[in-house]
């Protein structure tokens, strides 16, 4: 037989038609029916293999569990298994799909619009018809959208979506695909009753870290796919807010993105970053931040503080460096190292908030906002002297960044683990998990 794998260029022609071939099968594949047959089966031959269904089209920080492979192969369809042990593949699949896969993962390509995924997380941006099986009886079939998953050996797998629709499909006794539910971004909602975990909703959220597992402390939940590093030795914890949590020395360690991820909000532009925080320290504490530190107002960053109080460590601060919103310790000092509480903090192009607990505790006007953007980090934030950094000492869970200010009673529902509460203007929803502690 001949090599599975292509340089592509060989192949373009080929592609375009498959292209077209396949947009018109997966409008005749979508019917309205509740009932979706199972795909025919069929010998796979040599001809098969000698055409790409998909491009590698990047590799970020990658460990290899199978055959490597480069920039630029082709894959081709019912491949042999691709395997990860850790960092990030972006793969272009000729149906018209680009998905990022970051490890520890297992996947195999059985054509231009389907993929299995035995584990790891998959973050796909797509055509309707792209379908990730999940297991012999589970699939979520795309309808234009762009949404992740991950996969997992013996747990309940997690799904988010940030825009269009995925349909969660599952096979009946009689081996026909039944669609479950179909389930669109912006709408909130509980899926307590399905076969996966429905983890967010939110089309605002950009990043969502909740270091549930030791293997995957730096991939993140939502549309930035963002990948971070761990330095200094970031440790797991079963003991979160919500299901497993980091603990960072406050020394050394801390997760940063190797490069700057670009869905992540600069300039002007509005956002919220937030994180449920349990410090066994109090002083200047980094929670997060991205930006040029020392020139003002072109940071975003959240920590502790005792720049207001140098007596009273323990104030909370909403900074863009030399234009700063902040809360002296006098509120809250015996509560923040007292257990869990949540942080957040929202800037909606006018008004900058700082929240503690879903509450508002302050509120200012400050001018106009410059990100830059340089640098996220997360348990760390940053000063001109490098020796000074500000490492956070303590636990941290459910950090997120959003490209939206969210609204108060938003801020509650992430609050509460609610991911699914939909747009800023959709306010409200429901409690979705239960805290371990």
């Amino acid at each position: 037989a001949t090599s599975s794998r292509w340089r592509v260029g060989a192949w373009m022609g080929i592609a375009a038609a498959i292209v077209l071939a396949v947009s018109l099968i997966g409008v005749m594949l979508n019917p309205p029916a509740q009932t979706i047959a199972p795909p025919a089966t069929t010998q796979s031959t040599d001809s098969d293999h000698d055409v790409p269904a998909a491009v590698m089209t990047a590799t970020q920080d990658v460990r290899w569990n199978s055959n490597p492979i480069s920039a630029g192969e082709g894959l081709a369809a019912g491949d042999e298994a691709i395997a990860i042990d850790s960092g990030t593949l972006e793969i272009s699949l000729l149906g018209s799909t680009t998905m990022w896969v970051t490890g520890p993962a297992q996947f195999t390509i059985v054509d231009d619009a389907r993929v299995v995924l035995q584990r790891g997380r998959l973050h796909a941006r797509s055509e309707p018809g792209f379908t990730v099986e999940l297991s012999p009886s589970l699939r979520l079939v795309d309808l234009g959208t762009e949404f992740g998953v991950i996969a997992r050996d013996g747990e309940p797998d997690d799904l988010w979506i940030n825009q269009g629709q995925v349909r969660i499909e599952v096979r009946d006794e009689s081996g026909q695909w039944v669609a479950r539910r179909t389930i669109t971004a912006g709408a909130p909602g509980r899926h307590d009753d399905l076969p996966v975990r429905v983890v967010s909703t939110m089309p605002s959220l950009i990043g969502l870290w909740r270091f549930d597992e030791r293997e995957s402390l730096d991939g993140s939940v939502g549309r930035g796919h963002v990948h971070m590093q761990t330095i200094g030795s970031p440790d797991f914890t079963s003991e979160g807010r919500y299901g497993g949590a980091i603990t960072l020395n406050g020394r050394d360690a801390y997760l940063q993105a190797p490069e700057f991820p670009q869905m992540i909000p600069t300039g002007n532009a509005p956002y919220t970053i937030a994180a449920w925080v349990a410090p066994t320290a109090l002083g200047r504490l980094g929670i997060i931040g991205w930006g040029s530190y020392g020139s003002a107002n072109a940071v975003t960053a959240l920590r502790l503080t005792d720049d207001l109080d140098p007596q009273k460590p323990g104030g909370l601060l909403h900074y863009w460096w030399a234009n700063d919103l902040g809360v002296s310790a006098d509120q809250f000092a015996d509560e923040l190292t007292a257990g869990w509480h949540h942080v957040a903090a929202t800037w909606d192009g006018e008004h900058r908030r700082l929240w503690f607990d879903g509450r508002l505790i302050a509120e200012d006007t400050p001018g106009h906002h410059d990100a830059a953007a340089n640098r996220l980090t997360i348990g760390r934030t940053s000063t001109t002297d490098p020796r000074r950094h500000e490492y956070f000492a303590g636990r941290l869970d459910d950090v997120a960044i959003f490209d939206a200010a969210l609204d108060s009673n938003q801020i509650q529902a992430v609050m509460r683990g609610d991911f699914c509460a939909g747009s800023p203007e959709a306010g409200g929803g429901v409690i979705s998990n239960s805290p371990t502690r």
